[in-house]
């Protein structure tokens, strides 16, 4: 049976308001046992150009001094929302930030990971004028020499491929399917139930990607 796909109408409309309002993004971010990167990550996150974002942070019952960050983070900034929850790990974590979020595109972000300035403008610009359902970009180690060349050249391509089915840059063997990489629309992710695997100590990433592409 084909699949119903949204009328053009209604995504000209909806191509029309990103355009014309400031559309928010929710940043996720799982937290357990964060403390020695998490305020860096919260700072590269309010500091983005892109002002308009909720910073969705669930602590997953961190034992260490997370939760006291992420109380003076919120104190500061009212974008950031803390979601206290017991350890489930990092999938329910996440699935709890995406049931709060109340934003028109969805990013996740790792409590080690930090993101460049405009990265979240970025985003937005390419949702406004691509409308894409999911967006997968480039993501750099830091220090570079902590992973080898091979993996940095596949988390940090040089070409960009748009409108076109390109397996092997998601699906090829040693591919790297971070979610940290990922942007999703809100509208299509409530719209196909997405939602990470519970209960994977692996490649919850990997699980999520196969939910993701096979319905954008």
């Amino acid at each position: 049976m084909p699949r119903l796909r949204v009328c053009t109408a209604c995504r000209d409309a909806r191509r029309l308001f990103i355009r014309r309002n400031s559309v928010k993004i929710s940043i996720i971010v799982p937290v357990y046992k964060a403390e020695k990167h998490l305020a860096a990550t919260l700072d590269s996150l309010i500091g983005q150009t892109h002002a308009d974002l909720e910073i969705i942070c669930v602590n997953d019952g961190s034992p260490d001094t997370s939760a006291s960050i992420l109380e003076a983070y919120a104190a500061r900034d009212e974008r950031v929302r803390v979601i206290e929850q017991e350890n489930q790990g990092v999938s329910v974590a996440r699935n709890t930030g995406m049931a709060h979020a109340t934003g028109d595109i969805l990013m996740f972000v790792d409590a080690d990971d930090t993101l460049v300035d405009a990265a979240c403008a970025r985003v937005h610009e390419v949702f406004a004028t691509r409308q894409p359902e999911a967006l997968t970009f480039g993501l750099e180690c830091d220090p570079p020499e902590v992973a080898p060349a091979s993996l940095r050249r596949e988390l940090a391509p040089r070409d960009a491929v748009y409108d076109a089915f390109a397996p092997d840059l998601l699906f090829k063997e040693h591919a790297r399917p971070y979610a940290c990489r990922t942007a999703l629309s809100a509208d299509f992710a409530r719209r196909e139930r997405i939602m990470f695997e519970p209960g994977l100590g692996l490649a919850e990433d990997q699980v999520f990607y196969f939910a993701v592409y096979p319905f954008a």
